[in-house]
C-alpha cells in the first residue's frame, strides 16, 4: 500500500474542517469516498487519526504530529510545481556551459550578460578552460554544452558549426620594419609569439598557415593564454595571430596593428558541441538559440 498527494490532501481538508461532509460536497464526492482516503491513511500509518465526536471529525493526538507533516510535504510539492512550471516556461533554471580560453574571456561573456537581461532569474556558470579540457568536461557530462573553435571528432560528442571567423596577423605599432612580412614566404622565418604547441588553437592555425604552404620556423615565444600572447607582441618580441574578436580592441586602440598579406586569408571554425541524445530543457535552448544568433550577428 502506498500513499498519494491526493490522500494528503484530503487530510488536511478534514483536520481544518473538522466535518467529513464539508470536504464531501466540496470535492463533489461522496462521504463514505472521503472516509475511504481518511482509512487509507490510517492504515498505512497504524494509527487511528480521527475520532467522531458529534457531527464533527477531531483530530487524534497522533492525527495533530501527522497534520503538521502533512501540511510541509504539501508545502514542499507546490514549490516543486511551481519550479517545473517556471523551469517549463522558461523563467528560471541552472545552466553550465563552457568555452574555449578565447572564446570563454572575449565573447561569450558579454553574450551571457545580454541573455541574463531578458532571463534575470536564470543561474548561469561560465566555465573557461582550454578547448581539450572544455570538450572533455563537456563529453563527461560535466556541463551542459560547450562552444569551442574546434571540432575533434568523437562518439561522445556532436557538433554544430556557428561560423568561421577571420584569424588576424598583427605586429606592434613600434616594431622594427625588418619584422613586417612583405610576402607570404617572409611568415616561415620572422619571429613570432604563438600558443604552446599542443594546444587547439595552435594546431588550427599551423594547419591553416600550412594550407598556404607555410611553416613557421621562429617561434620565439609560446603563450598559455592569448592576452600573454598580445601583451608579448605590444612589445616587440614578434608576429601574432588570434581571432580578430581578441584583437579588435587593441587594434582600434592602436596597440597593434593588422598585418595584411595580398593572398592570405586565415579562418577558424566555432562550433557548439554537446552530448549525444542530451535533453536540453526549453530554457537551455533558448540560451543556445541566442548564443548562435549572437555569435551570427559579430561582424
Amino acid at each position: 500500500m502506498s500513499l498519494s498527494i491526493y490522500n494528503l490532501k484530503v487530510l488536511r481538508m478534514v483536520y481544518e474542517s473538522e466535518s467529513i461532509k464539508a470536504v464531501a460536497e466540496k470535492m463533489f464526492v461522496s462521504q463514505s469516498a472521503v472516509s475511504h482516503q481518511l482509512r487509507v491513511m490510517e492504515e498505512y500509518l497504524g494509527v487511528e487519526l480521527f475520532e467522531r465526536k458529534g457531527r464533527n471529525t477531531i483530530p487524534t493526538k497522533a492525527g495533530h504530529m501527522v497534520y503538521g507533516f502533512v501540511v510541509n510535504i504539501l508545502d514542499e510539492f507546490d514549490k516543486l510545481h511551481t519550479s517545473v512550471q517556471d523551469i517549463k516556461k522558461s523563467k528560471t533554471g541552472e545552466i553550465n556551459i563552457a568555452g574555449s580560453i578565447n572564446l570563454g574571456t572575449y565573447l561569450l561573456p558579454s553574450i551571457v550578460s545580454r541573455f541574463k537581461e531578458d532571463y534575470p532569474l536564470v543561474h548561469l556558470n561560465l566555465h573557461v578552460y582550454g578547448s581539450s579540457e572544455v570538450l572533455k568536461i563537456t563529453a563527461n557530462g560535466n556541463i551542459d554544452f560547450c562552444i569551442v573553435p574546434v571540432k575533434v571528432e568523437s562518439e561522445h560528442l556532436i557538433y554544430e558549426h556557428i561560423r568561421s571567423e577571420e584569424i588576424v596577423l598583427t605586429i606592434s605599432p613600434n616594431a622594427r620594419e625588418d619584422l613586417t612580412p612583405k610576402i607570404m614566404k617572409d611568415l616561415e622565418s620572422l619571429p613570432f609569439v604563438c600558443a604552446p604547441k599542443d594546444t587547439q588553437f595552435r594546431k588550427t592555425i599551423d594547419s591553416a598557415l600550412e594550407s598556404y604552404g607555410i611553416i613557421r620556423s621562429n617561434i620565439v615565444m609560446e603563450v598559455g593564454h592569448p592576452e600573454g600572447t598580445k601583451q608579448a607582441v605590444r612589445a616587440g618580441l614578434g608576429l601574432g595571430m588570434n581571432f580578430r574578436f581578441v584583437v579588435q580592441e587593441e587594434i582600434e586602440m592602436g596597440l597593434l596593428e593588422e598585418i595584411r598579406i595580398d593572398g592570405l586569408r586565415l579562418y577558424g571554425d566555432i562550433y557548439l558541441a554537446y552530448r549525444p541524445h542530451k535533453y536540453f530543457l526549453p530554457i537551455e535552448k533558448k540560451l543556445i538559440n541566442f548564443i548562435k544568433n549572437e555569435l551570427t550577428l559579430i561582424e
